[in-house]
């Protein structure tokens, strides 16, 4: 999917394949979408993670912060 998105930036509008390249685009989207909400995060629900402390870690992680470690007693 990433070179389908290299290639959609880089094509003019004007583009024979412009269109076609966002349709291909939009529907890999839709299905990566429709997978996480029927598949992946009900399984995430149901496995009794701490989904808030999973979305600040990864947030704290893609700002580059330091992530505290757990020490354990």
């Amino acid at each position: 999917m990433q070179s389908l998105i290299h290639r959609y930036t880089i094509l003019p509008p004007a583009h024979a394949g412009f269109d076609g390249t966002f349709r291909v685009l939009m529907e890999l989207v839709r299905r990566h979408v429709e997978e996480e909400e029927n598949d992946l995060f009900p399984k995430l629900r149901k496995s009794g993670l701490d989904v808030t402390a999973l979305g600040k870690k990864m947030a704290a992680r893609k700002s580059g912060a330091k992530i505290p470690k757990k020490h354990s007693k």
